[in-house]
């Protein structure tokens, strides 16, 4: 597989093999129709879970991570029955395994025709979410981050090997926090 492949195949034109990055897919991994719409639905919402789940404002080691838990998932395509969760948790995982560098305030645009005042009304509001979310303890914004992606306190327990009764308490402390952090933030202002 060329280095143009690559990008063809990993939906990112600037993916190609040098040192430091992972090492090029064996052949019999290149991915199928389904494997390759999958990851052009999955990628930016992905990259949007992983930064409400950290909390984190740095795109790009998010969309790195990301882009890590596709390569991981390619292999075992077959094996995995819940890839969207699948992906999420790994996703996470590889963002926590990187070093840690300085927060870049960028976040990742939703996909759509917008005006540019909606837009940049949007950006402020996902900052204002993001700031919010980085002042909860990691099991609440981690709870929040999998249900804001549509997953059920249920899901989310199985998920992360917790019993539902503790999701549903951190979803609930979360809530309860998220409203104290609003309110404080509205008298300040």
């Amino acid at each position: 597989m060329t280095s143009e492949n690559v990008g063809r195949v990993f939906g990112e034109a600037d993916l190609t093999w040098s040192p430091g990055r992972p090492s090029l897919p064996p052949a019999e991994t290149v991915p199928c129709a389904e494997q390759e719409a999958f990851y052009k639905a999955e990628f930016l919402p992905l990259v949007r879970h992983v930064l409400r789940a950290t909390g984190s404002t740095d795109l790009d080691e998010a969309k790195n991570a990301a882009q890590e838990a596709f390569v991981k998932l390619l292999p075992r395509w077959g094996d995995v029955t819940h890839h969207r969760a699948w992906l999420r948790k790994v996703a996470v995982r590889e963002f926590f395994r990187r070093p840690v560098h300085l927060p870049v305030e960028q976040i990742p645009e939703r996909t759509g025709p917008d005006d540019a005042a909606g837009t940049a009304e949007r950006r402020r509001q996902q900052r204002l979410v993001i700031a919010t979310l980085q002042e909860l303890p990691y099991k609440q914004r981690e709870a929040l981050a999998w249900l804001y992606d549509g997953f059920k306190p249920v899901e989310i327990a199985a998920i992360l090997e917790q019993e539902p009764a503790a999701v549903r308490q951190n979803l609930a402390k979360a809530r309860r926090n998220v409203k104290a952090l609003n309110q404080h933030t509205e008298e300040a202002s």
